[in-house]
C-alpha cells in the first residue's frame, strides 16, 4: 500500500463517516443484512438501480453522485470508509486521481454469492467509463463486513446443512494479528475435532500405524526420535521447502543422539514452529522428512520414500508451511491485514462492526505459495485426509469435505484444482479397499504428471521418488509401473511433448509455427529412458491424454517389448534404464529449426531433396537445442483422419536410438510409400 494510502487511512481511535457511509453502515445492520419491504430512506432503490436491475444485484444503496464527491469525502473530508473506497478503486495516475467510472457510486449489499452468503457488498459505477491501461480494474469491487473477533467455541461444521443458513456464520470475522496467538489454535482445534468426528467424508480413526520414526513433542522435556515398531497413535505431518540443505537433519551418525534428544533451540525455524503446533493442536507425533528419514543412507530413503502414501494418508492432519520458503523461514509470522474501518456501534446491536478489504481468497493462495511450485508437495496435498496452511494473511482448513478458512470464509467440496480433485477421488476408495468410481486411472495420471512436472525439485534425482507414493497408490489399478509410466497404457503413455499454449479459439490440438512452448532439459545424471517424460525437466503436455479414443486402425506404432532394469524400487528409484522394442513407419529426415525466438520447427524426409512446403511435417518441437538442424528419424505412432503423430528419434550407435521430440502434423499430402515399416530399439 502506498504512502497516499496510509495517509488516507490514518489511524484512529474512532472512525470517521461521512453521513452517505453512516446511513449506509448503520441500517444494514439494523436490517440484520437482510433485504427490506419498505426503506426508510430515498436513497435505497429496492429491485436495483440500472444499468443493474436484475434479481442477482439486488436492491441498491445510492451512494456519492459522482467520483469527484467520493475523492473529496475521502481526502479532504477524512471519511474512512470513502477512503477505503477510493483505494479499492483507483492510483494515482501521475500523481493525479482520474475517475475509473461515470455517474453514481451503487452499493449492492444483497448481491446473491450462491450459497455463500456472507456479509459483503458490492461497489458498481451507474456509468461505466474505461481507460486503455488505466490502473484500475473494471469488474466490481467488494468489500467484506466482519465481525470484530476471532472464532470462539464450537465451529458450526461445514457438513452440516445449517452452515449456509445459520446467521451465525453467514458473516466474516476479524483475525489475529500473528498467526501463534492462542485465538488462532482455539479455531485450529475445533476445525480438527469438527473433521474427525463430523464431517461424513472425513470420519476417521483419531489413530493410524506410525511411520517408521517420528518426533516425540507430547511431553515437557525437547522432542526426541521414536521408533515406533509399528505400533499406531495419532501423528502429523509437515509440508515444507527446503530451500537448499538443511543443516540439522538426520544421519546415520547422529541417529543414536537424536533418540534421546533433540533440543528445540538447534532446529531450524520452520520445524521449531511446527513442534510448537503439533503441541497446540493437542498432538504427540510429529513426521518431518529431514529430521524422520536418514538422509544419508541411499537403502533407507528408498525404503521410506515408499511409504509416503501411508505416511500422508494416515496423518491426523499435514502442516502446510505455504509461504516458507526455506528451514529456516518459519511459519509463524505477523500477519499481512487487510485495511479496515471500525463502525460505530447501532443501538440496538451492540457488536463491533468493521467494513475491511477482502483477504487473498483460499485457491489464489495456494497457487501463489512458494510451497505449491514444489513437486514433492504434490503427493504431499493429494493423499492427507486434512491440511492446516499457514498464509501471511491468515490460516486455512482443507478436507474431504470442503475449507474453511480463519477469517469465517468456507466452501464445500473440494477446492483443489479439478485434476487434484479427480485423484483423491480416485484415491480415497481404494485406500479403504474399494474401487473408485468412473475414473480412468491412465488419464488421471497423466492430467497429475502434467501438473506435477510445472513444479521445481532441488535435487533431480527425487524426480521419480517425489511421486512414489501416489505412484503407489495407483499401481492397485492401473497395472505394472516403471519409468513412471504403465506397461497397460504404454502406447499413449510416450506420447508426450513439451507443453504449449493451446489458444481458446482453436480446434484442433498440436503444435502449430508461433506456438511458445515450455523450455525442456536434461537432468545430468540420466535416471530415466529418453522415451519416459521423467528423462527431461519442465512442463510437458500427454498427447495421448487428449487423442481420445483410439482405433486400432488409428494405431501406426506396434510395442513389441520393454525391458527395464532399475538399481532400486520401481517407484522411487532414481536410476531406470530401459529400451522399449517397436515396430513402426519410419523415415529419415532432416530436422529444419524455426525463426529465431520460436520453438516449432519442421521436419523435411530424406525421400525429398528440395524443401517443398507439401513435402514437410510441421509441428515438430525438439526436447532441447530447437534451434539447431540435425539429421534425425521420424516415427509415426498415430493418424487420425488429417491429425499425425510422430516420435522424433536420433541413432546413438550400436543399432539403439534415442528420443528427441515429438511432432504434430496436418500433413496428409505426403504418400505412405514415403515411410517405411522398420524395427527401433529406443533407450
Amino acid at each position: 500500500m502506498s504512502s497516499r494510502d496510509n495517509k488516507i487511512l490514518s489511524t484512529r481511535n474512532k472512525s470517521t463517516l461521512c453521513n452517505l457511509c453512516r446511513e449506509f453502515t448503520s441500517t444494514i445492520v439494523q436490517f440484520n443484512f437482510l433485504p427490506q419491504e419498505v426503506y426508510p430512506s430515498q436513497r435505497w432503490s429496492k429491485d436495483g438501480e440500472p444499468p443493474f436491475t436484475t434479481e442477482t444485484w439486488g436492491d441498491t444503496f445510492r451512494h456519492h453522485d459522482c467520483f469527484d464527491a467520493l475523492t473529496l469525502s475521502g481526502n479532504e473530508g477524512g471519511c474512512e470508509l470513502c477512503a477505503l473506497m477510493l483505494i479499492e478503486y483507483a492510483r494515482p495516475v501521475e500523481g493525479a486521481w482520474k475517475p475509473p467510472y461515470e455517474g453514481r457510486l451503487l452499493l449492492y449489499p444483497f448481491m446473491q454469492y450462491g450459497t455463500n452468503q456472507k456479509r459483503r457488498f458490492t461497489m458498481r459505477w451507474s456509468e461505466k467509463k474505461y481507460f486503455p491501461g488505466a490502473p484500475w480494474s473494471p469488474t466490481p469491487h467488494t468489500l467484506h463486513f466482519a465481525r470484530a473477533r476471532p472464532w470462539y467455541g464450537q465451529v458450526q461444521s461445514i457438513a452440516s446443512p445449517d452452515y449456509f443458513t445459520d446467521p451465525e456464520y453467514c458473516m466474516f470475522r476479524d483475525i489475529p494479528s500473528y498467526s501463534d496467538f492462542d485465538d488462532c489454535f482455539v479455531t485450529a482445534r475445533d476445525w480438527l475435532r469438527d473433521c474427525l468426528y463430523s464431517h461424513p467424508a472425513c470420519v476417521r480413526e483419531n489413530s493410524s500405524p506410525l511411520p517408521t520414526r517420528v518426533l516425540d513433542v507430547g511431553s515437557s522435556r525437547e522432542p526426541f526420535l521414536y521408533i515406533s515398531n509399528g505400533e499406531s497413535a495419532s501423528y502429523i505431518t509437515l509440508s515444507h521447502c527446503w530451500g537448499g540443505e538443511i543443516s540439522y537433519k538426520l544421519t546415520v551418525e547422529t541417529l543414536e543422539a537424536k533418540k534421546k534428544c533433540i533440543p528445540t533451540a538447534s532446529l531450524p525455524r520452520t520445524f521449531q514452529d511446527a513442534v510448537d503446533i503439533t503441541r497446540k493442536l493437542g498432538v504427540q507425533y510429529l513426521w518431518i522428512d529431514a529430521l524422520c528419514i536418514i538422509q544419508d543412507s541411499i537403502s533407507d530413503w528408498q525404503t521410506e520414500a515408499l511409504k509416503m502414501a501411508s505416511v500422508y494418508t494416515g496423518s491426523t492432519v499435514t502442516i502446510s508451511a505455504l509461504e516458507a520458503w526455506g528451514s529456516e523461514a518459519g511459519i509463524y509470522h505477523p500477519r499481512n491485514r487487510s485495511k479496515k474501518v471500525l463502525l460505530p456501534s447501532v443501538a440496538d446491536d451492540q457488536s463491533q462492526w468493521y467494513i475491511r478489504q477482502p483477504l487473498t481468497p483460499f485457491a489464489e493462495a495456494i497457487e501463489a505459495s512458494v510451497l505449491n511450485k514444489r513437486a514433492w508437495v504434490l503427493q504431499e496435498r493429494v493423499l492427507p485426509s486434512a491440511l492446516l496452511h499457514f498464509t501471511s494473511q491468515q490460516i486455512f482448513w482443507e478436507c474431504r469435505s470442503g475449507f474453511c478458512a480463519e477469517n469465517g470464509d468456507y466452501r464445500s467440496g473440494s477446492p483443489a484444482k479439478k485434476s487434484l480433485t479427480d485423484v483423491r477421488k480416485f484415491i480415497d476408495p481404494i485406500r479403504k479397499g474399494d474401487k473408485p468410481p468412473g475414473y480412468n486411472p491412465y488419464d488421471l495420471w497423466y492430467e497429475l504428471v502434467e501438473d506435477y512436472c510445472a513444479r521445481s525439485l532441488t535435487f533431480g534425482t527425487d524426480k521419480l521418488p517425489a511421486l512414489a507414493g501416489v505412484a503407489s497408490t495407483f499401481e492397485k489399478l492401473a497395472g505394472t509401473h516403471f519409468a513412471g509410466l504403465w506397461r497397460e497404457d504404454l502406447f499413449r503413455g510416450i506420447q508426450w511433448g513439451a507443453a504449449y499454449y493451446h489458444g481458446l479459439g482453436r480446434k484442433v490440438w498440436g503444435y502449430q509455427g508461433p506456438d511458445r512452448c515450455s523450455p525442456l532439459s536434461k537432468s545430468e545424471k540420466e535416471r530415466a529412458p529418453s522415451w519416459s517424460w521423467a528423462s527431461v525437466d519442465g512442463p510437458i503436455l500427454f498427447f495421448g491424454r487428449i487423442q481420445g479414443s483410439v482405433s486400432s486402425e488409428d494405431r501406426k506404432l506396434e510395442i513389441l517389448d520393454v525391458q527395464i532394469a532399475t538399481s532400486g524400487n520401481v517407484f522411487s528409484s532414481a536410476d531406470t534404464k530401459g529400451t522399449l522394442r517397436v515396430r513402426g513407419l519410419s523415415s529419415k529426415a532432416s530436422y529444419i529449426p524455426p525463426d529465431m525466438g520460436q520453438d516449432v520447427g519442421s521436419l523435411l524426409l530424406s525421400a525429398y531433396a528440395a524443401v517443398d512446403s507439401s513435402k514437410i511435417f510441421r509441428g515438430c518441437v525438439l526436447d532441447i537445442e530447437r534451434d539447431k538442424p540435425r539429421s534425425c528419424w521420424v516415427l509415426e505412432t498415430l493418424k487420425k483422419t488429417t491429425s499425425r503423430y510422430f516420435l522424433v528419434i536420433e541413432k546413438v550407435g550400436d543399432g539403439t536410438f534415442r528420443r528427441i521430440g515429438y511432432c504434430t502434423s496436418y500433413n496428409d499430402k505426403i504418400e505412405s510409400s514415403s515411410l517405411e515399416p522398420r524395427e527401433f530399439h529406443i533407450v
